[in-house]
């Protein structure tokens, strides 16, 4: 991370715009795990007022370094005074797609996520409709009965435990591919029981890679 001499003004706005910043609504639709997630035009919408009223700016630019690519995310104050942070663009192309397609989803992808970190922004489900209707009464239900210690049941559950597991981790879906054709699946709910935990360590391990600070 970088900043400039300085950051006693911009600390203060940020703290202000934090202060009245909401969360970015969750628009975005992510097919491969069912899930939603706030895209980046989201997060824009949730911060532009605040951050405008606290005389704040953000810029997101591309770089290199040591031939490595770079995403340079800088918060900027009408001082003068900035934060930076940089982070690498990693990405594996997984052939479904051409480079140039691939390239711009890790690139979007990436300006989603610094954006958020940086600012401290988090996502919000987009339920207006439903706050705003009056709550309906939950109907009695019986007690569920418990499912077998083993069999059909269990093992579906124990998938769905892992693919729910995956998804609060919000990986795209590129490193998904890959984790999965390590073990020799194709889809999150193929890989063998034996393997989740090495699919997870391996997401972890992509995304550190993907979206990893550099100081």
């Amino acid at each position: 991370m970088q900043s400039s001499p300085s950051t006693v003004e911009i600390s203060q706005a940020l703290a202000r715009f934090q202060s009245a910043c909401t969360g970015a609504v969750k628009d975005g639709t992510n097919p491969h795990f069912k899930s939603k997630y706030a895209s980046l035009d989201a997060i824009w919408a949730a911060i532009r007022e605040p951050l405008t009223t606290n005389g704040l700016s953000v810029t997101q630019m591309g770089d290199w370094q040591d031939g490595t690519e770079l995403l340079v995310t800088t918060i900027w104050h009408v001082s003068g005074e900035f934060i930076s942070g940089v982070q690498p663009v990693n990405f594996e192309t997984t052939g479904r797609r051409n480079g140039s397609q691939e390239h711009g989803s890790a690139m979007t992808y990436l300006r989603r996520y610094a954006l958020a970190a940086a600012l401290g922004i988090a996502s919000q489900d987009d339920d207006d409709a439903e706050s705003s209707s009056t709550p309906t009464p939950k109907k009695k239900t019986e007690p569920a009965k418990a499912a077998p210690a083993s069999g059909p049941a269990s093992e579906q559950q124990q998938v769905k435990n892992f693919v729910t597991h995956v998804c609060a981790m919000d990986p795209p879906g590129h490193i998904i591919g890959a984790a999965c054709e390590a073990v020799g699946a194709d889809s999150l709910e193929t890989v063998p029981a034996d393997k989740r935990r090495a699919v997870i360590a391996d997401i972890e391990r992509l995304i550190a890679d993907t979206i990893g600070d550099k100081s």
